[in-house]
């Protein structure tokens, strides 16, 4: 036998080898929805507010960035807070805890009122995986590569740096 001519062994799927996945299953609570939690994360929306409160007032529709901590447990896509932040849209992230959400005025305050009200089971869930929910800051905004850097390596890289607005 030549060593260009290696043995193959053909294996035929079965007809029950092919199973299609099946999607969906049960919303995931990672706690109990309580009175406590729902003041807990009302709370936290209301220091974002206020955190914000100069920015609002110059107009209501101008959009800040607030970020949402989700337990370790809930870093999976499918367990991410989108049904809660149908009013504050998901816009980025820092590490797998985390996810940068877009919000304004109208936007914090109906979701507030959701938050005392829930909409759905979803949502429900979605508020039991919120570790914390906090405005991003200034010492936040610009990494620590960049922070320790001099400023003649600096103007080494400031030619690759890219900037995108919300």
């Amino acid at each position: 036998m030549s060593e260009n001519n290696l043995p193959i062994k053909l294996v035929l799927p079965k007809t029950d080898d092919i199973i299609p996945n099946k999607g969906g299953g049960e919303v995931k609570f990672f706690g109990e929805v309580t009175p406590e939690l729902k003041k807990e994360i009302t709370g936290k929306l209301e220091n974002l507010l206020l955190f914000y409160a100069d920015v609002f007032c110059e107009s209501e529709n101008i959009p800040a960035v607030g970020k949402i901590t989700v337990k370790p447990e809930a870093i999976a896509k499918s367990h991410k807070p989108s049904d809660l932040c149908r009013k504050c849209p998901i816009i980025g992230s820092e590490d797998l805890d985390e996810i940068y959400i877009k919000v304004n005025k109208r936007n914090i305050q109906e979701t507030i009122e959701m938050v005392k009200n829930p909409p759905s089971k979803r949502f429900q869930a979605n508020m039991t995986a919120i570790v914390d929910i906090q405005p991003i800051k200034a010492e936040e905004k610009i990494s620590p590569l960049l922070k320790n850097l001099a400023e003649k390596e600096f103007n080494s890289i400031k030619k690759i740096i890219k900037l995108k607005f919300f």
